[in-house]
């Protein structure tokens, strides 16, 4: 059942002409701006991020959870890596508001600055870039646009 809501809402996508750079259509990362902080680390080498996801006005992305089984391979999904496997702690996703929808059933959104905040370890000696893999799909009254996933360098 999920294909078939996602088959529906890339028609609607193609269907509603979303908006297009030479030809092609945009990605969802083209209306979210995305920044990843972390704090020092403890003494056991555990660092607190804080990843921001900052949406654009009538836009939103699919929360996690999303609260809707067939909609569960479009929520946003934050992951870290470095060059050595991290250790995800902890990984906590702030609330979506609600969003009916009777074709597909209701699903949770956010939209505006949202923050996803999370406890990660390093294995030892690793000092490479820590980035933030971010999987997103970002949503309009107008329609769908192509998922991104993109990687924000922690700060």
């Amino acid at each position: 059942m999920w294909i078939r809501a996602l088959g529906l809402l890339a028609a609607v996508a193609v269907l509603a002409g979303l908006p297009a750079a030479h030809g092609q259509a945009k990605r969802s990362d083209s209306y979210v701006k995305m920044s990843a902080v972390a704090e020092k680390a403890d003494a056991t080498g555990v660092q607190a991020v804080t990843v921001t996801l900052d949406v654009e006005k009538d836009w939103y992305i699919y929360a996690n959870p999303i609260n809707n089984k067939d909609l569960e391979s479009t929520q946003t999904v934050v992951k870290f890596v470095a060059k050595q496997p991290v250790e995800v702690v902890s990984l906590t996703y702030p609330p979506g508001k609600v969003k009916m929808d009777a074709v597909v059933g209701d699903y949770a959104i956010y939209q505006g600055k949202v923050q996803v905040k999370a406890k990660v370890k390093r294995a030892a000696g690793d000092t490479s870039p820590l980035e933030a893999s971010i999987f997103l799909q970002t949503c309009s009254e107008k329609g769908c646009l192509l998922p991104a996933t993109v990687k924000v360098p922690v700060q």
